[in-house]
């Protein structure tokens, strides 16, 4: 008796997708749209075209469009890779287009992406920060950011679970392995922002057919490729809004200026000082969401097994780096900044929240680092 009502169960369920598939206002464009169309990128646009002159007059409100187009996605996502991924994408530009404000509508699509990109795809926010990111530009300004400030705000505090629906099998294994793993103490608990930035879906279907990609690469975080494109700026916008520079962004920036000093002591030549500026910019901004930093010097580099906090450098690095981060107490008023931002990061309110607090304008600007 069991077996045939968890069978009935089963068809009837099948039966009511099947129903509400048949209703999906995106299959009805898309049958439409195959008619004039025939790249998928085509029917997309078309669908979307439709959609906007649908909100635009009231026929679909843009909650209902979105669900409409995430529903079309799913079941697209094991027949039509391609198509899903394209159709998430369309629900992330009406999204911005008609400026959503729920987060979790947002947040709904970028974690569905992650099954086809295997990381944050870059051109959700990161190519544009990177382009525009340097020291001369306020960030936050720019009329070209415009985009990628929103999807940031929508993505800081968006922690999710790795161990769900493979997303962290997918994202975190590969033997060039430049994403840590979530601690497990965590629960498999991650942010969004410092998961790592992947491949078009289309790549990682060529490259699943060698024998080497499937194991083979994870890619950078956002964070990491930030400090790797020397923009100092566009590292201080991401910690701003919760990135972690624990791990290899840190280790990426100790690495650097550890060889730069090698090569200027053994040439005794001045050796690209912008650069090394630009490293040391990056190094200062990342100590600020930093309580302390624990270093391996010299022959202790071999004393210790790896592990993501602690840092083997060489002595040449030492003085690019404050006492109070790895030798000597850091201040109250640091160890406190630490702390806050930590706790607003976990409540999903960074850096926002720290503009709510009725603390003076001059701790305002310290917490959200700008100091």
């Amino acid at each position: 008796m069991d077996y045939i009502k968890s069978k009935a169960s089963t068809a009837l369920n099948q039966f009511l997708t099947y129903i509400r598939w048949r209703r999906n206002v995106c299959v009805i464009l898309w049958q439409e749209a195959k008619e004039t169309c025939a790249s998928c990128e085509g029917q997309c646009e078309f669908i979307g075209e439709k959609l906007c002159a649908w909100i635009d007059d009231g026929t679909i409100e843009l909650k209902k469009a979105l669900q409409e187009v995430i529903d079309f996605a799913d079941f697209h996502s094991t027949r039509d890779v391609y198509l899903a991924w394209m159709s998430l994408h369309l629900a992330l530009g009406l999204s911005y287009k008609y400026r959503e404000e729920s987060k979790h509508v947002v947040r709904k699509i970028l974690y569905r992406l992650l099954r086809f990109s295997r990381g944050i795809d870059i051109g959700i926010f990161l190519r544009d920060l990177i382009e525009f990111g340097g020291n001369e530009v306020q960030l936050e300004n720019h009329a070209s950011l415009t985009k990628s400030m929103y999807f940031l705000k929508v993505c800081a505090g968006f922690r999710l679970n790795h161990e769900q629906n493979e997303i962290g099998e997918k994202t975190f294994n590969g033997w060039i392995n430049l994403i840590p793993k979530p601690n497990p103490a965590e629960n498999g608990i991650c942010y969004y922002l410092d998961l790592p930035i992947n491949f078009h879906p289309l790549l990682i279907g060529r490259m699943e057919t060698s024998t080497t990609y499937a194991e083979s690469r994870v890619g950078s975080s956002a964070l990491l490729t930030a400090c790797q494109s020397l923009k100092p700026r566009a590292v201080l916008l991401l910690l701003r809004y919760g990135a972690s520079p624990v791990g290899n962004p840190i280790r990426y920036i100790l690495h650097q200026l550890g060889g730069m000093r090698i090569l200027t002591t053994k040439t005794s030549l001045t050796v690209m000082p912008n650069p090394i500026r630009l490293v040391q910019l990056c190094l200062e901004y990342c100590l600020r969401v930093l309580p302390h930093i624990r270093l391996l010097i010299d022959e202790q580099r071999f004393t210790v097994p790896h592990m993501d906090d602690v840092y083997n450098v060489t002595s040449d690095v030492i003085s690019y780096l404050p006492e109070d981060r790895y030798m000597s107490p850091a201040s109250l008023k640091h160890l406190c900044r630490c702390k806050v931002r930590q706790y607003l990061l976990e409540c999903d309110s960074l850096p926002d929240g720290i503009y709510k607090l009725e603390i003076a304008n001059t701790l305002k600007a310290y917490l959200d680092l700008e100091d």
